[in-house]
């Protein structure tokens, strides 16, 4: 689901007028229609994911403007960059 969440997040929302978070919140809603017409419930995974994605995505850009995350960031960066 984060794969797809990431593609959706491509997408130019600004331009029809929605936030960017838009991308996941409609992977959600898709997902939750497909699994309420083809099984009639919403499925346990999902009923665990959906907050987890929503959560993530929302967090995502302010957590990764913060300086304590750029530290972070670097020092992978110079333990494990050279080994990728």
């Amino acid at each position: 689901m984060d794969l797809v969440a990431a593609a959706l997040g491509r997408f130019p929302w600004a331009r029809i007028g929605l936030p960017p978070a838009a991308g996941a919140v409609t992977l959600l809603l898709i997902l939750i229609v497909y699994e309420l017409v083809s099984i009639r419930r919403i499925h346990r995974s999902t009923m665990w994911a959906a907050p987890f994605v929503f959560v993530s995505v929302a967090l995502a850009v302010p957590i990764g403007m913060t300086p304590a995350w750029h530290a972070f960031a670097a020092l992978l960066d110079r333990t494990i960059g050279s080994h990728i």
